[in-house]
């Protein structure tokens, strides 16, 4: 059996999980196109930086279809060889930019699968509202010609995925709820709810360790340093603020003292058994 899981960050929501050779990726997006494509124009995917940061895998996990989730994965498939797990609308995205329908999977929560040495269980999410609304939601256009507005990408559901191998369990959790939460070693969650909305999450899961993800700002590309996302704005702030993962890191810390929080380098490797 390979020793244990290796964890890599690959900026917004994007995972690589490596374990004895193999790779499984959860939705890579590195293109980080420019703010204006959210109203003007219809952008494309910046290939070259699939081939630059990531390696052969041999799947794709997508959570949910939105723009910075899939508008690089059909490069990951052609590049990388990957294979694609998502839902229904993923699968019609992918299909509009001429991926084989031997290469993705309609998948749905209470689903198990295996690729390599990942055993892959499928369990609900959620998305965070920003605004009091879900953006990008419903049925997908009737023509889908790419390149596609960032619109285009719409979302219909929402995954969380647990995944396991070499004798360790690392949860990709996509709601605030706990209904249906598994154990696991080790807990991925973003930074764009409150700390104390994970409590009862935490507490069901019991993980060693938790990973902040999803809280860089995905408009600003990675030629340079990175940035906090800008947040929705609470009662008594300022109209405009951005995260602080580390402010957010010290909450957690504060409600959990036994837990380790994580916050990870940007393409940096990590053995999940050193983050525990």
């Amino acid at each position: 059996m390979p020793d244990g899981m290796n964890f890599r960050w690959l900026g917004a929501a994007g995972v690589e999980l490596e374990c004895g050779g193999e790779r499984l990726l959860v939705d890579p997006y590195l293109s980080r196109v420019p703010f204006r494509y959210l109203f003007f124009g219809a952008p494309h995917p910046n290939r070259e930086l699939v081939l630059r940061h990531l390696s052969p895998a041999r799947a794709v996990l997508i959570t949910h279809p939105h723009f910075d989730h899939l508008m690089d994965v059909p490069a990951v498939c052609r590049k990388l060889g990957a294979t694609v797990y998502g839902s229904p609308n993923a699968n019609a995205l992918l299909l509009a930019h001429g991926i084989s329908s031997s290469k993705i999977r309609i998948i749905h929560p209470g689903d198990n699968f295996q690729e390599g040495p990942f055993s892959v269980d499928v369990f609900s999410g959620e998305h965070n509202r920003i605004g009091g609304i879900i953006p990008h939601i419903g049925r997908l256009p009737k023509q889908l010609n790419p390149p596609l507005k960032l619109s285009d990408f719409r979302m219909d559901c929402m995954y969380s995925y647990r995944v396991s191998a070499g004798g360790q369990s690392i949860l990709l959790w996509n709601t605030a709820s706990p209904v249906g939460a598994p154990a696991a070693d080790v807990l991925v969650i973003t930074a764009s709810r409150r700390p104390e909305a994970w409590r009862s999450v935490m507490e069901k899961v019991k993980p060693k360790a938790v990973i902040l993800i999803h809280w860089d700002d995905f408009f600003s590309p990675l030629d340079r340093p990175l940035r906090p996302m800008l947040a929705p704005p609470r009662l008594g702030d300022r109209i405009f603020r951005r995260m602080d993962p580390h402010e957010f890191a010290h909450s957690l810390e504060t409600i959990f003292p036994e837990e380790k929080i994580y916050i990870p380098d940007i393409f940096q490797s990590v053995a999940i058994n050193t983050i525990r």
